[in-house]
């Protein structure tokens, strides 16, 4: 169990850097060449480092468990469902 903390204790890790680094996104920068590649560049690298931590095996053996149904009791076959969504399948 520690090592699925570990985990999305790190994939919270890089989706903060990445939500940080998008925060202090400077839309004045893009006029400068070298400054937007360089802000591309960053945006970028985390994004790559979040979607390695995303496809870590160990997540492969954990199913999310929602939280509550809420005011849809109706949903609760949908909530449980197996299936593939149509872009998962592909």
């Amino acid at each position: 169990m520690s090592d699925i903390k570990a985990v999305l204790s790190s994939i919270g890790d890089r989706a903060d850097d990445l939500r940080r680094s998008l925060a202090a996104f400077d839309g004045e920068r893009l006029h400068r060449w070298g400054a937007s590649l360089s802000q591309y560049q960053q945006l970028s690298q985390q994004l790559q480092l979040l979607l390695e931590k995303g496809s870590d095996p160990v997540l492969g053996h954990f199913v999310p468990e929602p939280v509550g149904v809420g005011a849809e009791p109706a949903r609760i076959p949908q909530l449980l469902s197996t299936r593939l969504v149509k872009e998962q399948a592909l």
